[in-house]
């Protein structure tokens, strides 16, 4: 299953900057492995997880982690659409028991609250509604003072 299917919450966004994964192909790419080949698998392995046995087992697994990507996909613009910010969006989400229960769904390579932020920027973007955030100053500006930006300027 190479890294479509893992034994914890897989990034939608690495921190790295890679492109944000799309949550609800990464969903629909399951369900096809599940139609193809979830009544004919005896045994089913990931890179850096350990491998899986018996066709009932592994079509469980399958299915809870395609689940997963698409409730937090689902969830998310549901809540995008009800006016929510991607920082509300992700403090505010909570996996559903069925889905949280699983160890192999737990947080750990990715997060809820990082994959939350994912789905709302591949939609979305960055911009959180606020017009004070459209052009922030970076970093380190807002520590100098007006009159110190005034005199570094001086002839």
């Amino acid at each position: 299953m190479a890294e479509n299917m893992t034994a914890c919450m897989h990034n939608l966004y690495t921190l790295r900057g890679a492109q944000v994964r799309d949550a609800r192909a990464w969903s629909h790419f399951l369900n096809e492995s599940i139609e193809l080949f979830g009544d004919k698998a005896d045994v089913v392995f990931i890179s850096h997880h350990w491998p899986r046995w018996g066709k009932d087992q592994i079509v469980k697994y399958m299915k809870k982690q395609r689940d997963l990507y698409e409730y937090i996909h689902d969830q998310t613009l549901r809540l995008a659409n009800e006016g929510y910010t991607m920082t509300e969006i992700a403090e505010m989400m909570e996996l559903p028991k069925s889905l949280s229960d699983e160890f192999y769904n737990r947080g750990y390579y990715g997060t809820l609250s990082h994959d939350v932020k994912a789905v709302y920027q591949r939609y979305l973007g960055w911009f959180d509604g606020n017009p004070a955030n459209l052009n922030p100053l970076p970093q380190s500006r807002p520590a100098r003072s007006t009159w110190s930006s005034w005199a570094d300027r001086r002839p």
